[in-house]
């Protein structure tokens, strides 16, 4: 304010002076009616914006759970990230699946869910990328069946991932002799193989 009453109005005509503002400076009325927007804002930055049935119940407070898919995801899709995000992430990301399925079962525009799900998988084979942890891959591996039977082509990438990664963690547990996890990882890596191998082989 103090640069724009320096230049004076556009005509040259009068300067304002800083008394003008502080008598209007009252800060004296709440209002935080902009809050209500706050989803809708979030869904103008989906694909499929302009969804106004996105939530289509209001007994549960399911906003909440569409906010925290949106501040995980988003960046994912809207952001050109570095590794360290993905880093450490990898229950993060399988939560957000997993959460987006319920919302899409239950509240969410079918593509709006489609969009979670889609990006949600990105996120994971990003995540693999990183220094993983055998727990997570152990994480990752147990979701895998129910993985494999979405329509996402991330999910052939995120297969082959997997078979490469717990391949090494077998070696691991062979050379600490943890035999129970290595058969376990074993009987994982067959079910991953055997789903790889229906995708090479054309349809009759």
């Amino acid at each position: 304010y103090e640069q724009k009453i320096s230049r004076g109005t556009a005509d040259g005509s009068k300067k304002r002076d800083i008394d003008v503002f502080k008598k209007h400076d009252t800060n004296d009325e709440f209002d935080d009616g902009i809050v209500r927007y706050r989803d809708s804002r979030l869904v103008s930055l989906l694909p499929y914006g302009g969804m106004e049935n996105l939530l289509q119940s209001k007994k549960i407070n399911h906003g909440r759970l569409f906010n925290a898919l949106a501040q995980n995801l988003l960046p994912v899709v809207t952001k050109n990230l570095t590794p360290q995000f993905f880093e450490g992430n990898m229950e993060t990301f399988l939560t957000c699946l997993n959460l987006s399925s319920y919302l899409k079962e239950k509240f969410l525009d079918e593509y709006a869910a489609k969009f979670f799900e889609e990006a949600a998988l990105n996120a994971i084979c990003r995540a693999m990328y990183t220094n993983l942890k055998i727990s997570d891959v152990l994480m990752l591996v147990e979701e895998m069946p129910r993985i494999l039977t979405l329509p996402y082509s991330a999910v052939s990438q995120l297969n082959e991932l997997c078979i490469r990664i717990l391949s090494q963690v077998m070696v691991n547990f062979r050379m600490q002799n943890r035999w129970q996890d290595f058969h376990e990882a074993e009987y994982a890596l067959k079910m991953l193989k055997s789903f790889a191998a229906q995708k090479l082989t054309p349809n009759p």
